[in-house]
């Protein structure tokens, strides 16, 4: 499942985990969220930690799919084996991601 690829992704960065799976089924734009509980294809994690390690992350983060990050805002989506993985950071994208990064996985159709 998308889990097991979404702690693989976040297991050695310098943040902690502050959410993962939760109630509300709509991001903020209204998209059915990676975090809902009810959503059995995906899987999502926030991170969070001090700004610099939060950086030290997003950087880490797009480096595993040979991204430099310039430090500005970050709204990914990457196709790996099959899963659609999001990395939103520093954007109101999805919702406000400025004091946490986003990472949610969800199995491609």
């Amino acid at each position: 499942g998308s889990k097991p690829v979404a702690n693989k992704l976040i297991a050695d960065l310098p943040v902690t985990v502050t959410s993962s799976k939760r109630t509300r089924k709509l991001t903020a734009s209204g998209g059915i969220s990676d975090h809902w509980v009810g959503n059995k294809n995906a899987y999502a994690f926030d991170l969070g930690g001090s700004v610099t390690n939060m950086d030290q992350a997003a950087g880490q983060l797009l480096a595993k799919f040979g991204e430099q990050w310039d430090g500005g805002e970050v709204v990914r989506n990457y196709d790996i084996n099959g899963y659609r993985v999001q990395i939103l950071y520093r954007t109101n994208v999805g919702g406000p991601h400025w004091d946490h990064i986003h990472v949610g996985v969800r199995r491609s159709a």
